[in-house]
């Protein structure tokens, strides 16, 4: 009877502990952001620049070969040279029940003339592209070089208004673009606002589409929403804040979170999975334009097996020892990490943070050997 209760506890004991072993951790989305305003620099993406220190490499720009496209295989034209500005804000209503999220992006990107006047539908689009184009003499070009040049400027602000919740189901979004793109066998000039308001009850989305270029193609539609309850479904002009609001601790993302993404333009809806790194190695440019090896969270947003859009942020350790460098306090008392987005890149645009609190940036550059 001892012995086979001593294997009946010896069984139960193990059960326990596989079952601990195999229990993993929720990745919980939260609001972690009060009434914030933040500017970015945009410069075309290094993928070229790389440094040993401390036995370690870092990389300008972190870069996830199984899910990335390589920009010289791509169909958009790789500019020569690109600079702009992205700034975000971010206010809670009256109530704090709501966010609304904006962002005004002005863009400039250099392309090669020859290359321009060689596209194949170049003789339609000449005239829009030529609205577009920013005069090498003038003071709001960007560049240095213009022997053989031609700059272009787009513009894009979007708007979303959504559930200060877990769920952040958006209500409302708008988006303005001023744009174009250009690929080696596609090219388009994009001049259209698409305004959208959720109807949740009814499970659909009143999408109205304006056509600047083309009032023909103007219209308005209630569409059903094709998506699963079980998973969180957002606006696409929410991709970065959801993504910032993710709980990015080492032990999180092994239940292997997603959330899906509607996107009004086309009327579809993206399923998307993320790649994260604890600490990445990588680099960011200092006040006195230094290049500055850091140890950041990375999050990648994957939506049909490529990367839409990554992003690097404060790791928890910024709080840690009591610091709370990059805290926010919300109801009862809770201090959750903000996990402020201090870098991101898209195809081949990088973004940075213009301004970084020095402590913080202390906190994050990894010190050389002999100084630890």
């Amino acid at each position: 009877m001892k012995k086979t209760a001593l294997i009946l506890l010896l069984v139960l004991a193990l059960s326990l502990v596989f079952a601990g072993c195999n229990q993993t951790e929720q990745t919980e989305s939260i609001p972690r952001w009060g009434n914030e305003q933040y500017t970015f620099n945009i410069t075309k993406a290094d993928f070229e620049s790389s440094a040993v220190f401390n036995n370690e490499t870092f990389v300008k720009e972190p870069f996830i070969s199984a899910y990335e496209i390589n920009p010289e295989r791509m169909d958009e034209l790789v500019p020569e040279d690109v600079s702009g500005t992205y700034v975000t804000k971010i206010q809670l209503s009256a109530d704090e029940t709501q966010c609304t999220y904006t962002m005004q992006q002005t863009l400039y990107v250099q392309y090669k003339t020859e290359t321009l006047t060689a596209l194949a539908s170049y003789n339609e689009i000449a005239a829009t592209l030529q609205t577009m184009t920013i005069a090498p003499d003038s003071e709001e070009n960007p560049f240095s070089e213009h022997e053989g040049l031609t700059t272009l400027k787009s513009t894009t602000d979007t708007e979303v208004v959504f559930l200060r919740e877990s769920s952040q189901r958006p209500l409302s979004s708008k988006t303005v673009v001023n744009g174009f793109y250009l690929g080696k066998t596609h090219q388009e000039i994009s001049l259209y606002d698409v305004t959208t308001t959720y109807d949740w009850e009814n499970g659909s989305a009143k999408v109205v589409y304006n056509n600047r270029a083309d009032e023909t193609k103007s219209s308005t539609a209630t569409n059903k929403l094709n998506y699963s309850s079980a998973t969180k479904i957002i606006d696409a002009n929410q991709v970065l804040l959801f993504a910032r609001s993710l709980e990015k601790t080492s032990t999180k993302f092994q239940d292997n979170p997603g959330v899906q993404i509607y996107q009004p333009l086309n009327n579809t809806v993206y399923v998307a999975s993320f790649f994260f790194t604890y600490s990445n190695n990588t680099m960011l440019t200092n006040a006195e334009n230094q290049s500055v090896y850091v140890k950041l969270n990375s999050l990648s947003v994957i939506v049909n097996d490529s990367v839409l859009v990554t992003q690097l942020n404060l790791p928890d350790t910024v709080n840690s020892d009591n610091k709370n460098l990059d805290s926010i306090s919300i109801g009862s008392g809770k201090t959750l990490n903000k996990y402020t987005t201090v870098r991101f890149r898209s195809g081949v645009y990088s973004y940075q943070l213009v301004t970084i609190e020095q402590d913080i940036l202390d906190a994050v550059t990894v010190k050389a050997e002999a100084e630890e």
